[in-house]
């Protein structure tokens, strides 16, 4: 049987509480891609844990891309990075 690569609450409850200190923070992707930096966490529907983090991209011209908390596998506080979820593979 196959374990599931969605993240446990307990997992996202934990997750929620690394990003309540990850402004700033490099995003990377699973292959280790910087694709920018945390510009915000935004609660909405949850009161103890974040719904998405907002990547801040690009110098001069700024662009925000929404990332759910289900796409975010580690926060490392030790070197600021987030590193996401290697995406699903299609088909």
């Amino acid at each position: 049987m196959e374990e599931s690569s969605r993240p446990r609450p307990r997992e996202l409850s934990e997750l929620g509480r690394l990003l309540a200190a990850a402004d700033g923070y490099a995003v990377v992707d699973a292959a280790g891609r910087q694709l920018g930096h945390v510009d915000r966490v935004r609660y909405a529907r949850h009161t103890e844990r974040p719904d998405e983090v907002l990547v801040r991209r690009g110098w001069l011209w700024k662009r925000e891309q929404v990332v759910p908390l289900e796409a975010i596998e580690a926060v490392d506080r030790a070197t600021g990075t987030i590193r996401l979820r290697p995406l699903p593979a299609a088909g």
